[in-house]
């Protein structure tokens, strides 16, 4: 009974409320949902931002690892840290092997022509090209906001099939 009681102390010691993790925290999920989405012309924020929050990762994993206060977890963490390196193995090889390929305009929204549907060709390891499509919205000028849409199957009421390849410069 006492044995217990003192684990649920050495957690509660472990998981005060620090607000700097949770500044931390929130900071990593505001750039990798709100920042990363954002596109210049050609350049995807996203390819930098998520090797960069992948890496910052791994350094805050580490840290845990090394910090004494987390020894009553460390088991769960060295678990979690494998996890990671496995994950970092297939990302780094699919990198090489993988590719987002130039998109196009496949449709634009009837109310708002600036929000326009992006087919781009997906090749990996080989294979032939697959079309993935991105929802974009425009900003100002080049600069957009996209993020990447499940299904493959649009609303006709609120899109058309966008029809002049000559104007299909994205």
């Amino acid at each position: 009974m006492r044995s217990n009681n003192l684990k649920g102390v050495a957690l509660s010691g472990v998981f005060k409320s620090n607000y700097k993790v949770y500044a931390c925290i929130i900071a990593f999920l505001f750039l990798w949902l709100v920042i990363a989405p954002f596109e210049f012309k050609e350049f995807r924020l996203s390819r930098i931002l998520h090797p960069l929050l992948w890496i910052a990762t791994g350094i805050a994993g580490v840290w845990l690892l090394q910090n004494k206060r987390y020894k009553p977890i460390r088991v769960k963490l060295i678990i979690l840290f494998g996890l990671y390196l496995l994950l970092t193995c297939w990302f780094l090889f699919s990198s090489v092997f993988c590719s987002l390929g130039k998109g196009s305009v496949v449709y634009v929204n009837k109310k708002n022509r600036s929000n326009i549907i992006i087919c781009r060709p997906y090749a990996c390891f080989l294979t032939s090209d697959d079309c993935e499509y991105f929802i974009s919205w425009s900003i100002t000028g080049n600069l957009r906001w996209t993020r990447k849409l499940s299904g493959s199957r649009f609303d006709t009421a609120k899109w058309e099939r966008f029809r002049d390849p000559a104007k299909n410069k994205y």
